[in-house]
């Protein structure tokens, strides 16, 4: 568990119950998970934003996401780049994947 705990970046795929807690200290971590909770990422932004390791995230669902409840559950407003946001007050940019299949999201500290 401490090689866990020292680790800077994790790619991990096809995570079914891994709670969120497990990835707040990463500085880069790609995942995929079945599926994710607003709850979770509003949860995860809370903490990557003050994380002063945190560089990037790429998180992917089985499911597909629902960007507007997302967009709503972080008070997420538009930068100039299409499907790019940012939260007010933080230094994160939230990226949803385009298209019909949108199950994927980038958060990266600016």
């Amino acid at each position: 568990m401490d090689q866990w705990k020292q680790a800077k970046h994790v790619k991990i795929t096809d995570i079914n119950d891994l709670p969120i807690e497990h990835f707040f200290h990463f500085s880069t971590f790609e995942v995929n998970f079945e599926s994710i909770s607003t709850n979770d990422l509003v949860r995860l932004c809370d903490n990557l934003f003050k994380s002063i390791n945190f560089v990037s995230c790429t998180i992917e669902t089985e499911h597909l996401l629902d960007n507007e409840e997302i967009k709503n559950a972080l008070n997420l407003r538009p930068s100039d780049t299409a499907n790019k946001y940012y939260i007010p007050n933080s230094n994160l940019e939230v990226q949803f994947s385009v298209g019909y299949d949108a199950k994927e999201i980038s958060i990266r500290k600016v």
